[in-house]
């Protein structure tokens, strides 16, 4: 039996739905045959939005994967520019944490090649593993 809050790979139809939600219209970011959708449709800017989406009540799980997504990659886009952490970068951390049953693969995947022949692609990799190190498992599921 698969847990229904196991959602392996973000969607299309949840990135239309959140970009619709912030008032974006979703072929102005990707189309049908754009592979990394769930990285490319994203904008740094607009982390707080996905942050307040992502808090949302009536956010569907998909659309909670999908925004994983959208953080992590706009994270990561803030502190390679930035060479420093995002204001809201341990909430948005928290919050994936929290819903690790969501998340699990998306960090999975960017923990995959990390560090692998001194290759590292992500640099947010490396605030998400100092965040780990610093909060108590109790704080984590």
């Amino acid at each position: 039996m698969v847990d229904d809050t196991q959602i392996k790979y973000p969607t299309m139809d949840a990135a239309a739905s959140v970009l619709r939600k912030l008032g974006v219209d979703p072929a102005s970011r990707f189309d049908q045959y754009d592979q990394d959708f769930e990285y490319t449709a994203c904008r740094v800017e607009e982390l707080e939005a996905y942050l307040k989406l992502y808090q949302d009540e009536d956010t569907t799980l998909a659309e909670k994967r999908l925004l994983g997504c959208f953080l992590i990659e706009g994270l990561n886009d803030y502190v390679s520019f930035h060479l420093q952490s995002h204001p809201s970068q341990n909430e948005v951390f928290k919050r994936l944490h929290q819903d690790m049953n969501i998340h699990q693969d998306e960090f999975e995947y960017r923990f995959e090649c990390w560090g692998l022949d001194g290759y590292e692609p992500w640099p947010i990799c490396e605030y998400i593993m100092e965040w780990r190190k610093n909060h108590s498992r109790e704080d984590q599921p």
